[in-house]
């Protein structure tokens, strides 16, 4: 077994800040309590070693964890909102309650929001994203009271816009817009198309990696959480070209069939921006045992 991690794994920078954010808050506050309203980042490893500091996480969606803190508030606590981004619900809950909340809103996402607040109100606008995901639903009530349309790309895209002479399409952080777009000129050539692309340079890039290396090995792991959606970006991609892909969280997950279909073949690994890199050691470490 010849074993790869390739390039640009683990933490992207903006993960790296919401961690070192909720760890300075542990140090500098020893007798406060620290409570992080939603997953901090969608990996249950990096989670995990968060609460391993007695930090609390409220793992709800949203809009629940909105309903939450307006009904179990603690004023003597410190609140850390997660690196997904919030709307100015959460905002007006601060000064409503005068509640203690530190932003660890990953920069992508904030720039990502203020963009979306500054768009016009007299043009349709389209939303492409994973429904119930956490940026998802708190970037889209930035525009969800202009005349905006939020597409589920969980469901196959037919672009309905007979009515429409000019629209704009904008995404997800994790969600590649280039292939709405194509649906969308192919259908409608004569439409005017605005285009506030979002995806992620980070993302971008590891999914170039992933593209440039898919005819290099048998096989491909993808190592992240199943709520992560760049991690199930790049596992996707994996399948277009290589039969045999695998999607872990943890060597739990690597059965000893697969062990045994992957040795004696080139491996590559790769992983979402919320993969730690002690995660992808002890996966590495792990496979070295069956060369």
């Amino acid at each position: 077994m010849n074993i790869k991690v390739l390039s640009a794994s683990g933490y992207c920078n903006g993960v790296k800040n919401a961690i070192r954010v909720a760890l300075t808050l542990r140090n500098d506050n020893p007798d406060k309590k620290i409570i992080i309203l939603g997953e901090l980042v969608h990996n249950e490893f990096t989670t995990n070693k968060i609460k391993e500091n007695n930090i609390e996480v409220i793992d709800l969606p949203y809009d629940e964890i909105i309903f939450y803190l307006s009904n179990n508030y603690d004023n003597n606590a410190i609140y850390l909102a997660c690196a997904h981004g919030h709307y100015h619900d959460l905002d007006e809950l601060i000064k409503k309650y005068n509640l203690t909340i530190v932003d660890a809103t990953c920069p992508i996402v904030k720039r990502i929001n203020k963009n979306l607040e500054s768009l016009p109100n007299d043009i349709k606008i389209y939303y492409f994203g994973k429904k119930g995901h956490s940026e998802q639903t708190a970037s889209f009530k930035y525009i969800a009271f202009k005349n905006s349309e939020f597409i589920d790309i969980k469901t196959e895209f037919d672009p309905i816009l007979e009515n429409e002479n000019e629209v704009i399409i904008t995404n997800q952080s994790t969600v590649d817009l280039a292939k709405f777009e194509e649906k969308i000129v192919s259908k409608y050539p004569n439409i005017k198309i605005n285009k506030l692309d979002n995806f992620c340079p980070v993302l971008k890039e590891r999914m170039k990696i992933v593209e440039e290396n898919l005819d290099k090995y048998d096989v491909f792991i993808t190592i992240g959480s199943k709520h992560s959606s760049n991690a199930n970006e790049l596992f996707n991609l994996t399948k277009t070209k290589c039969k045999d892909c695998y999607f872990i969280d943890s060597i739990d997950e690597l059965t000893s069939n697969i062990i045994n279909s992957i040795k004696n073949k080139k491996v590559a690994i790769i992983s979402a921006t919320s993969t730690s890199d002690e995660q992808i050691e002890i996966i590495l470490n792990y496979l070295n045992n069956f060369r």
